[in-house]
């Protein structure tokens, strides 16, 4: 695929007409990009960074019960790890923050408010939420069966 991209990047509109797509077709397109995969570190950016991202919005949530939110870099990159094992990229990062967050959506707002003062997000919730394969990573973690 890398040796490709240099090659995408360089298509023009003729170049679709050769490849058999109707000329008239080929003139509506105003524009010819190429996308690629976000990286790990891409992912870990959508997740994180933007005004709204999904970790402002979970801690925009939490705070309305007196909760902070704190999600160490590790548990980002394994979020972004699983978003491209699946082969999702940004779009799957929300299912797999509602997969790791469930839990606590539910708890959080039920306790009374101050109880809980903040939710840690770590490597190992985010690992449990996938196959069971990768909770070797999380030795010690008592897991149910």
């Amino acid at each position: 695929l890398h040796g490709v991209l240099p090659l995408l990047r360089r298509v023009q509109s003729t170049d679709l007409a050769s490849y058999g797509l109707i000329p008239e077709f080929v003139g509506r397109l105003p524009l010819l990009v190429p996308l690629t995969a976000l990286t790990v570190e891409e992912l870990g950016f959508v997740l994180s960074r933007p005004q709204s991202a999904l970790i402002r919005q979970y801690a925009a949530l939490l705070g309305m019960h007196g909760t902070k939110l704190h999600v160490t870099p590790g548990a980002l990159r394994a979020v972004a790890l699983h978003a491209m094992k699946r082969k999702t990229g940004a779009r799957g990062l929300r299912t797999i923050m509602e997969g790791v967050l469930m839990e606590v959506m539910y708890e959080v707002p039920d306790a009374p408010l101050g109880e809980v003062e903040a939710v840690v997000v770590d490597v190992c919730p985010v690992l449990m939420t996938q196959e069971a394969d990768s909770l070797a990573a999380c030795a010690g973690v008592p897991v149910k069966a």
